[in-house]
């Protein structure tokens, strides 16, 4: 009862043409995992972008309040404007 591999292969060949080309119970696995890596990339770069775009508003907030901090010790505005202007300053930093 040997069994060589020209009696074998016709067997195993139809079992694997039993699914079709890229057939099988996981085909969706061939779609979906190249999506998934998609999807993490484009995550990725959109809070990369999301992250670099913020950063320019919180040094200028922080060189806005430098700025009139100088124009106040120059003695250009008086305290209640400073105040004001800073309590502006932060108001817009915290609103992004």
């Amino acid at each position: 009862m040997s069994i060589t591999i020209a009696q074998a292969a016709p067997a195993l060949v139809e079992q694997l043409d039993r699914f079709g080309p890229g057939g099988g119970p996981l085909w969706f696995l061939r779609i979906l995992i190249p999506l998934l890596w998609i999807g993490i990339i484009v995550a990725v770069v959109l809070l990369l972008r999301r992250s670099l775009r913020r950063r320019p508003f919180v040094h200028a907030a922080a060189a806005g309040e430098q700025a009139l901090a100088t124009r106040f010790a120059n003695g250009e505005i008086d305290e209640t404007e400073y105040r004001a202007r800073l309590e502006v300053l932060r108001s817009e930093r915290d609103r992004r």
